[in-house]
């Protein structure tokens, strides 16, 4: 095998920590697969295996598909030398070895997102009805004329901001008895009072009912590894190297875990890109774990050489880097990225980056949202038409701006994608189910009947089909599905093509009639069964079914139409959110000429040929701090507006870590800095053409950076040979 020179050096390691700084295209996933598999094939695994760390689900099946297709081509037909995971899979393995040292039954469960944003919203409502005039207080008084508005508003805010800031401090073992303590002198016009009173009602109902949540997972394997000496040798003696990929997304608990399993063999090799951190102002991860990494490890190798992209891709990128470290207008933003050039793959060394015959980026401003999805469509058409074996994704802000360009696209018949935590693809399943329990419910309407037959059961387009349908209207359903002698169905019926799947789709529904109904659970294992679901699938029924047991406990009186109505009602509940992880096992792929639409953060880790990025305005990619900044709610007071970064910054205090003189501008600048670094991880997702679309619509204007990247962009194509 031939490697890069800046990948030989990574691939003769074989002990000891080891830091791997790389840029977007650079190969990690290529050389952390390649060295796991030479470890194994050269014997290194004999006092224990490689435990693999990675962000996405769907990273780890790539990431072991890889190792085992990697050691098949050696000889080797085997996976007992290494286990690749995600860091939250990693801790339900350690606590499902002593659940009841922390007082859990062996069938605790896990909280879904939906389900923990309706305990905590649920407890900022109670706290605003128990202590309305202190809740009254954080509120603008020129929005209190629109109170209901105000409410509403207030309440969606501080149910994500919550959602984030518990995380946090479960990260950092701070228990509700704790965070009571620290705020016992502390009154009820404090927001961090508020906290704690929603943290203490959250916890409540998570211990009511034997629930716990991805951040509890975390502390309480850290906590079983850090007491339990048994427990810690037994892990520290499987795990001989540990691997982490996207390191920069970690947070301090992961990374004290990690420790832990590694202090015996001390092998450890961490793999990240600081200028693709993309979370941390809304989750507990911090680049500087990262960072300190990369500073107190025995070695650090630099992969800053990419194979991905063409050259005109790499420059605009590499441009956005110099701009924002040399010229951004705020100074205290310039180092939001790291100063890692990505450099092309040099001659000689298998390049792999695409030639443009032509310059391959452009970038528009329009005067409107609607100006600027037309320009898309227009172009991805042209595109599609020119390319047809290409791969195309246009990565949009919002899930509700890709729900609108989706609506487009759907009545274009234009074939897409969609890319968020709960996309159409995702839905079918759930939609499926809901459709057939909703017709069981109600037998004999025949509306119902035929949307079952037309949407699930006869999936082949008969031309003939209209004929069948306008036939069943005329009949009672119970004559068609429990004929008798009397029933004469017309030769032209019978001779019809889709006749014969009508007959068999007649059966299918007399099965889901005559299973018995009491026992909803197994009826809808039972259907999943005879649809012959796909594995994906299957495991959502699965998941439905035991959420309906659940949910049957606490609502005995839902009935079999309540139930189909939760399944097809909405995108935004319980059942629909195991979807993404379901969907997540298999990965994603994108089809040539089908069209990827994705939020920025989602296409992490993918690539296209073409990338459209769309909605480059200052609301969605602030630069300057007197910009419109999202997660700022405009019914709170000035001093109340970033409720999060007014947490962050209290309990700062209240350790005595920190005291940050205006939290609201410090989220701003890293708010900044992070959507830096989104717009960075976007461009690089782009491997031969690029284009780039702002807008400018009420109070939104086109980003400064759309500007800046602009005038880079036409430079460069009027000095672009052959142009």
């Amino acid at each position: 095998m031939n490697y890069r020179s800046d990948q030989k050096d990574i691939i003769n390691y074989e002990s000891g920590t080891m830091a791997l700084p790389a840029v977007p295209g650079a190969g990690k996933t290529f050389i952390l697969t390649h060295l796991a598999g030479k470890l194994i094939l050269e014997g290194n695994t004999e006092s224990g295996k490689i435990l693999i760390l990675s962000y996405m689900t769907s990273s780890c099946s790539n990431i072991k598909s890889r190792i085992i297709k990697f050691l098949e081509e050696k000889g080797i037909n085997s996976t007992k030398d290494f286990e690749v995971m995600t860091i939250h899979s990693l801790a339900m393995k350690i606590i499902k070895e002593k659940p009841d040292v922390l007082n859990l039954s062996d069938e605790f469960k896990m909280i879904d997102s939906v389900l923990q944003a309706s305990f905590i919203k649920q407890a900022i409502i109670d706290f605003r009805k128990r202590y309305t005039k202190e809740f009254d207080s954080f509120i603008d008084p020129n929005k209190k004329k629109n109170i209901k508005g105000a409410y509403d508003s207030i309440e969606d805010n501080l149910t994500r901001c919550m959602t984030s800031f518990i995380g946090e401090m479960k990260c950092k073992g701070i228990s509700v008895d704790m965070l009571k303590d620290i705020t016992k002198d502390i009154d009820y016009t404090d927001m961090m009072k508020l906290a704690c009173d929603i943290y203490e009602s959250y916890d409540l109902n998570l211990r009511k009912q034997g629930l716990v949540d991805y951040n509890d997972l975390l502390f309480m394997a850290y906590k079983l590894l850090k007491e339990d000496e048994d427990l810690r040798d037994k892990f520290q003696n499987r795990y001989a190297y540990i691997f982490e990929d996207e390191c920069q997304d970690s947070n301090e608990i992961q990374g004290k875990i990690l420790e832990i399993l590694a202090q015996k063999h001390g092998n450890l090799v961490r793999v990240g890109d600081l200028n693709q951190s993309i979370t941390g102002t809304f989750t507990s991860s911090d680049p500087r774990f990262f960072r300190e990494f990369c500073k107190s490890a025995d070695r650090i190798q630099k992969m800053f050489t990419a194979g991905r992209s063409s050259k005109e891709v790499i420059d605009l990128a590499n441009y956005l880097v110099n701009w924002v470290r040399e010229d951004h207008p705020v100074s205290s933003c310039r180092n939001a990225l790291e100063n890692q050039i990505v450099l092309t793959v040099p001659e000689g060394e298998n390049p792999q980056n695409p030639i443009n015959p032509k310059y391959g980026i452009a970038s528009y401003i329009e005067n409107s949202w609607e100006d600027s999805i037309r320009r898309f469509i227009q172009m991805v058409t042209l595109y599609k038409e020119k390319y047809p074996q290409k791969t195309i994704a246009a990565l949009i802000p919002t899930g509700y701006m890709i729900g609108q360009i989706g609506e487009r696209l759907q009545k274009m018949n234009i074939e897409y994608d969609e890319l968020s935590d709960v996309s159409n693809e995702k839905l079918v399943t759930t939609k499926t189910l809901g459709k057939i329990l909703d017709y069981i419910s109600s037998p004999y309407d025949n509306e119902k009947f035929q949307i079952v037959l037309k949407d699930i059961l006869i999936n082949e387009q008969y031309d003939d089909s209209y004929k069948l349908y306008d036939f069943i209207k005329k009949c009672r359903l119970e004559d068609l599905l429990y004929p008798n002698e009397d029933l004469c169905i017309p030769d032209e019926i019978v001779e019809l093509s889709v006749y014969k799947d009508f007959v068999s789709s007649l059966d299918l529904v007399r099965k889901f009639l005559e299973f018995p109904q009491l026992a909803i659970d197994r009826l809808i294992l039972y259907i999943g069964e005879k649809l012959k679901f796909s594995r994906e699938e299957k495991a959502m029924m699965e998941k439905i079914a035991s959420d309906i047991r659940f949910l049957l406990i606490s609502n005995p009186k839902w009935t079999l139409k309540d139930i189909a109505k939760e399944l097809e009602e909405s995108k935004n509940n319980k059942f629909n959110y195991f979807a993404k992880f379901v969907y997540e096992l298999k990965g994603y792929e994108p089809t040539p000429g089908k069209i990827t639409l994705s939020t920025l953060h989602k296409s992490k880790g993918l690539e296209w040929d073409c990338v459209f990025i769309l909605g480059l305005t200052n609301l969605h990619f602030p630069v300057e701090l007197t910009d419109k900044f999202m997660g700022e709610c405009a019914y709170l007071k000035k001093e109340y507006s970033n409720p999060l970064a007014l947490l962050r910054a209290s309990l700062k205090k209240l350790l005595n870590e920190e005291d940050i003189k205006n939290p609201t501008i410090k989220a701003r600048e890293e708010t900044i800095s992070e959507r830096a670094r989104l717009l960075y991880v976007a461009i690089t997702r782009a491997k031969e053409n690029l284009i780039l679309i702002g807008h400018k619509e009420n109070q939104e204007l086109p980003s400064i950076y759309i500007k800046e990247l602009k005038k880079f962009i036409e430079s460069e194509k009027n000095r672009y040979v052959g142009c």
